[in-house]
């Protein structure tokens, strides 16, 4: 512990002089996050000698903190408070009535610093509808996995994990990006794997060779961030800055809280212009952080939008509130939050012992849950669209449009229904001689929204995803339930299966009711920490905060690089998506300096 409050203190005083070392304060870019997003920007942006970049992190480096490094202590992590964000939910109407927290990574490397390192894409098709249902031109899978490949080093499996069931298409994986992707000699070399591929064939799920193909129905065994070599968490700071810290032109100020975008006078442009970004420095004094070229927010899905409302940019209602004056009326900052509820079932185990990190999922869709009952669950859904849209709209203060939600739910509705993209995550997790299964809807109908409670980035926002509003997405979450059960009632699983201790047939009876799963569910959910879209990438007339370059609507140099961006809640983890996204962002930045890629 003293060695870590040590090093704490240490990137303290590093912080306060790399701060000071520039009397000016004055850079092309100012980006405010350090995460996943923010580091990748700045990485690609100091490609360039002539070009000056500063990141504004609140928290610290925890490069040698053992929590953080340990690649199988999860979620062991999350128990150093010092380097996790806790933000409260309001009091949730449609479960329960309980409050929930919501995490995010307070260090250096963001989220990347305390996630479960999963290493998961998402579905081809759903990467083509941004384009394609949703206009977000220039959108679409082959696009997209250009920047997969070029953020990424794969780590080929050893041949102890290839034999446990660890694969890859050489197709779809790259070798020469910063971000280490593999599997961790802490990985379950247990021939437990096998067995729980037969069992997934045997339901008619097929093994996937590699989930970063973008076809994702089916069993795999998935890799980590992790730099297999040294053993070590691959996070975002340790592959995306500290081997490129010594470029002149590359500055990280941790500890460092930023409060508001500062506006220019200037009445040369008709869109809003950013001249910086205001801080509290590791000093705890306040200065600006001046930007020539553009203000890069990347501060995360349940930040960003707050510094947009704290810097003028939202629905004037809520500004209006508390006396924020309004530069840009963009009535969506802060709407269309949405994340999935995380729930487990758990057994005990006969005959077996098992040790290692387990990294085993399935991916299943609305036919494999609902079988010859599918159709008939998409017409139910399809039937109910207008309705909740109606219903998410008469919360939102004007800052939802029904009709353009209306048009969202369709896109999702014919992704699951028509495409038969996956609906669910199950996630297995043996260890000794018990397992627990975690698993949630990949795609929650449920919205929410998250605003400022006062003109303080420090006061808690109001921050209410609420999980299950939705009807649907309970229902699916019961399904999914069932299907768990039927995964373990399946040879050649099912002997292996002593006892189910959560929640137990005494609690939820065999075939379970969806009543009966429901009360289960409620009561036991946890978030699932994958926020999305309060900053969403949409056309202006569907509600969106950022156009298909990820500037925000009404300001000439004002981004957002984020999981806020995204227009959808994603099939698989958030982080290989954040860091393509991000690729991609820093090609249109230098693209708009005349640079090419």
């Amino acid at each position: 512990m003293f060695r870590i409050k040590l090093l704490a203190f240490a990137a303290l005083i590093f912080s306060i002089a790399a701060a000071s070392s520039d009397r000016t304060d004055t850079y092309d870019y100012v980006i405010v996050g350090g995460g996943v997003s923010g580091l990748t920007v700045a990485n690609r942006l100091t490609e360039l000698k002539d070009i000056t970049v500063a990141v504004i992190e609140a928290g610290g480096s925890q490069h040698d903190n053992p929590n953080v490094t340990n690649p199988e202590n999860f979620p062991g992590v999350l128990n150093d408070k010092a380097i996790v964000w806790s933000y409260p939910t309001v009091n949730q109407s449609a479960a329960g009535q309980k409050s929930y927290t919501l995490n995010g990574g307070k260090a250096l490397g963001g989220g990347s610093v305390i996630n479960g390192m999963t290493y998961t894409r998402t579905e081809d098709v759903q990467i083509d509808s941004w384009e394609q249902g949703l206009g977000n031109e220039g959108w679409s899978w082959k696009t997209l996995l250009y920047y997969y490949k070029k953020s990424e080093t794969f780590q080929k499996p050893s041949p102890a994990a290839a034999a446990a069931g660890a694969s890859y298409d050489p197709a779809v994986v790259g070798f020469e990006g910063p971000l280490k992707v593999g599997w961790s000699s802490g990985f379950s070399n247990s021939t437990f794997s096998h067995i729980l591929n037969a069992t997934n064939q045997n339901l008619g799920l097929p093994y996937v060779a590699d989930m970063g193909s973008g076809h994702m129905r089916g069993y795999n065994v998935w890799p980590k961030t992790v730099d297999v070599k040294a053993n070590v968490r691959g996070d975002a700071a340790r592959q995306y800055y500290w081997p490129y810290r010594s470029r002149k032109n590359l500055f990280v100020m941790t500890y460092t809280l930023a409060h508001r975008i500062v506006w220019s006078s200037s009445h040369s442009s008709t869109n809003a212009v950013a001249s910086g970004v205001e801080v509290t420095g590791a000093d705890g004094k306040r200065r600006i952080i001046k930007a020539k070229r553009e203000v890069i927010l990347s501060a995360g899905s349940l930040k960003s939008p707050i510094l947009l409302e704290l810097s003028g940019i939202g629905n004037p209602e809520v500004l209006g509130e508390f006396d924020i004056p309004v530069k840009v009326p963009l009535k969506s900052v802060g709407e269309h939050l949405q994340d999935q509820p995380n729930s487990v079932i758990g057994y005990k185990l006969n005959g077996t012992n098992i040790t290692g990190y387990p990294q085993y999922v399935s991916y299943v869709t609305p036919r494999d849950i609902f079988g010859k009952d599918t159709d008939h669950m998409g017409s139910l859904i399809e039937q109910e669209m207008a309705k909740e849209a109606r219903l998410v709209a008469s919360y939102s203060n004007g800052g939802v449009n029904a009709s353009a939600l209306e048009t969202i739910f369709k896109v999702q509705h014919e992704l699951l229904f028509k495409k038969n993209m996956p609906i669910a995550e199950i996630l297995y997790a043996p260890m000794g001689n018990a397992m627990i299964v975690a698993f949630w809807p990949t795609q929650p109908f449920s919205r929410g929204r998250i605003h400022i409670t006062a003109n303080d980035i420090e006061a808690p926002a109001k921050i209410d995803p609420m999980y299950y509003m939705f009807p649907f997405d309970e229902h699916v979450d019961a399904a999914i339930a069932e299907y768990v059960r039927k995964i373990f009632a399946t040879d050649p699983l099912n002997p292996y299966i002593t006892v189910e201790v959560m929640p137990g047939f005494d609690r939820v009876p065999r075939g379970g009711k969806k009543g009966e799963w429901q009360k289960y569910l409620r009561e036991q959910f946890t978030p699932n920490n994958h926020p999305v879209s309060t900053a969403a990438m949409y056309p202006k007339e569907l509600g969106g905060v950022v156009d298909n370059e990820l500037k925000v609507y009404g300001t000439s140099n004002v981004r957002v690089v984020d999981a806020s961006v995204l227009p959808q809640q994603l099939v698989g983890h958030l982080t290989s998506t954040l860091y393509a996204i991000a690729e991609r962002a820093s090609d249109f930045i230098k693209r708009d300096m005349g640079k090419t890629r």
